[in-house]
């Protein structure tokens, strides 16, 4: 009798197992399934509404209450969306929007993007000037029942701006446009997508929030690279020290809260919003970004950068508004 229960025991535990096995490993496949398959959703937005400019596409994989979030405004339902990139087309005719990485986790999708265009209709204002202009962005994504709901997209508008001559930006600045070449990976990947999260979080919230450069080692690969085209691109961690320090130097209460966040393989795409308090004139600044983290060994070894760089500049009086 006592054979009996314990043969029973093991194959009640043998079946426990093994369902559980076979549960995770569909999970699993599932979730490769979906991930490919909202990737292609937004693949298709990008070629066939953005590059080809087939707008009735647009309704096969826009949702009818669809909000986009640009950085200045919201653009809400999908009539409205069709009009903004009608209006978007009138400006740049050629335009051609390049994905460089894209990073998907459930229902959420963030891209990396270059665009290029050639100014020919009025753009903010600004008459057709013939000029060719290249920016960078990130956009993340939500995606419901096989349909892009929900996008919060930072395209470097700044830039364009600049290369339609409608301002020039100081001297010292160095404007770079595209964010360059992925550096070739040193160490190992770091696939764990939570410790990935927590590791950006600290990046970003921790790092900033308390201006602590020690914490910055620890956090940070000695061969870290910075892609931030709109102000600097760092190259070395002892620059990004200074430019952690600098920051906290000139504004109190300086605040990274991130809103959302998307893990893949070895890579974070986070999105924030940030706001201080400038120490000399009292004045109070906030704006919003999305950045893409790649961690290497379990530390941040790259960083792309989107961020409302237009908000800050006309915020702080450097640049001027917009008629």
């Amino acid at each position: 009798m006592l054979k009996v229960r314990k043969i029973t025991s093991f194959f009640i535990i043998f079946i426990v197992v093994t369902t559980s096995l076979l549960i995770n490993t569909k999970c699993g496949r599932q979730k490769v399934v979906n991930s490919e398959r909202f990737k292609n959703i937004i693949r298709q937005e990008i070629e066939e509404v953005w590059n080809n400019k087939n707008i009735t596409f647009a309704n096969e994989i826009i949702s009818i209450d669809y909000i986009r979030h640009e950085a200045t405004e919201d653009i809400k339902t999908i009539e409205n969306y069709n009009q903004f990139v009608t209006g978007f087309h009138n400006a740049f005719p050629d335009a051609n929007f390049k994905i460089n990485d894209m990073i998907c986790e459930d229902d959420k999708v963030a891209i990396s993007y270059t665009f290029s265009g050639t100014h020919k209709g009025e753009y903010c204002g600004i008459p057709s000037t013939g000029n060719k202009v290249t920016a960078t962005g990130i956009s993340i994504h939500h995606i419901y029942k096989d349909k892009i709901k929900e996008t919060w997209n930072y395209l470097d508008k700044l830039s364009v701006l600049v290369q339609l001559g409608w301002w020039t930006p100081p001297k010292h600045w160095k404007l770079a446009y595209t964010w360059g070449e992925q550096m070739e990976l040193k160490g190992h990947k770091s696939n764990d997508l939570n410790l990935n999260k927590t590791i950006t979080r600290r990046g970003l919230e921790e790092l900033w929030n308390t201006g602590n450069i020690s914490l910055i080692d620890d956090i940070y690969d000695t061969n870290f690279v910075n892609h931030e085209v709109t102000h600097r691109q760092y190259k070395d961690l002892e620059s990004y020290k200074k430019y952690v320090t600098a920051i906290h130097s000139v504004m109190s209460d300086f605040c990274v809260n991130i809103l959302d966040i998307v893990a893949e393989e070895d890579k974070v795409a986070a999105r924030w919003t940030v706001s201080g308090t400038e120490k000399e004139t009292g004045n109070y600044y906030s704006w919003g970004g999305i950045t893409i983290f790649r961690l290497s060994s379990g530390k941040i070894i790259e960083a792309w950068w989107s961020r409302d760089a237009l908000a800050i500049t006309q915020q702080m009086n450097i640049a001027p508004k917009i008629e």
